[in-house]
């Protein structure tokens, strides 16, 4: 980590969706990443969410509202045997290499491709196998949250990991949403759910769940009865004061006589086992392991990562490196928790494309602390002044 990093050492990576280069014309699109931007790598995603986008310069669809959840590839049906999930192939994919040739077109602008991976956030996958989406303990299924602790759900993770990988052969695989997805309130409604609630709401009670934790050695089905009855009652309610205390890592380890805490635990191994495997698939094909921040025991009630998995971590972009001291504290002691030769990368946001004192600053703070790179949220999003100001920014920097 020490020392200063030539421009090509310097990752300059720039977030992109695949209609977007596709859209416009590879030519014009990648021309525009290379020549305005000078970044060096595209972390373009092969299977993404649901949302809708502004696409400023995009001239077929500057307004897209997006799939719920799909596939940019061909997938290989035969290699999914050991899982009844079947991926959605985006019905913007209008040919059988319809992702190799964005990468070939890359490849020639001498672009790194680098996969940005989103996994149990499919709004698609759990309305399609609501079994093996994630479960409250009242018994409802939410929509865009698997549930890890299905077999089906890790072997199709599996599968779909190895095909981005044998058959795309990224720099790098950020990872995205490999743990459990919390509790998001219906939009509608006029009663508020404590904190409280809402934690509880948030924990994944699919079958196969309560299943880890019977073979765990305690009474799973009994702590999911449980739980249902405290939430009904507490649900039907105006709040009490004891209803309105905050959620703390005490009251976890409490409530329910222990119980709760003993059934995270499970979760916890069983979601920090299947982000272990994953990365040990990514690896096993020379590949980086890359993930937006380090895991830590305050969010592992939030996500259920344990800590031990920052080890399996080469590459993560926890915002922007803070200038002087203060980042290269911050490039060094995340570093130290990763695994051998690790990166740290700074993750910015342009400005509003008048200026690029904003963006100017954050690169240089990363280049002072020693980070590894900078990475850029996004290629479609971001106006043309908008690109031109990340280009701006890395030649001041000298790492252009």
């Amino acid at each position: 980590m020490e020392g200063t990093l030539t421009s090509s050492q310097f990752t300059k990576s720039l977030f992109t969706y695949p209609w977007d280069l596709v859209d416009e014309g590879l030519d014009v699109s990648l021309g525009r990443i290379a020549d305005l931007t000078g970044c060096n790598e595209v972390m373009l995603t092969p299977a993404y969410h649901r949302s809708a986008y502004f696409l400023p310069h995009n001239p077929k669809r500057p307004i897209y509202n997006g799939e719920n959840g799909a596939i940019y590839f061909t997938p290989d049906l035969s290699k999914y045997s050991k899982t009844r999930i079947r991926p959605r192939v985006s019905h913007i994919v209008d040919r059988p290499l319809y992702f190799e040739s964005i990468l070939e077109a890359m490849d020639r602008r001498g672009l790194q491709f680098a996969s940005w991976t989103v996994y149990n956030f499919n709004d698609y996958l759990s309305e399609k196998y609501p079994q093996f989406a994630r479960h409250d303990a009242l018994g409802t299924t939410y929509i865009g949250s698997m549930s890890v602790s299905s077999q089906d759900v890790q072997e199709y993770w599996f599968t779909v990991t190895k095909e981005i990988l044998e058959r795309f052969k990224p720099k790098a695989l950020n990872i995205e949403s490999l743990d459990r997805r919390g509790f998001q309130a219906p939009s509608k409604r006029r009663a508020e759910f404590t904190a409280q609630c809402q934690f509880v709401l948030s924990l994944d009670f699919n079958p196969a769940a309560v299943a880890k934790a019977n073979e765990a050695g305690m009474d799973g089905d009994g702590l999911k009865r449980d739980v249902a009855e405290w939430l009904r009652v507490r649900l039907a309610r105006v709040a009490t004061a004891e209803d309105e205390l905050p959620v703390t890592p005490e009251w976890v380890s409490a409530a329910f006589d222990g119980q709760l805490r003993r059934y995270m635990d499970v979760c916890k191994k069983t979601t920090s086992d299947l982000f272990v495997q994953v990365a040990d698939i990514i690896h096993s094909h020379g590949v980086k392991v890359q993930t937006g921040s380090l895991a830590d025991p305050a969010a592992s009630l939030r996500d259920d990562l344990d800590p031990s998995v920052n080890k399996h971590l080469d590459i993560i972009f926890p915002g922007a490196i803070p200038a002087g001291e203060e980042g290269k504290a911050k490039v060094r002691d995340s570093a130290r928790k990763m695994a051998p030769g690790a990166k740290v990368y700074s993750w910015l946001k342009t400005s509003d494309g008048k200026d690029s004192v904003t963006t100017r600053a954050g690169v240089q703070a990363a280049v002072d602390a020693g980070a590894s790179g900078c990475m850029f949220y996004n290629y479609g999003l971001l106006r043309i002044d908008q690109l031109k100001e990340i280009g701006t920014a890395l030649r001041a920097a000298g790492v252009a």
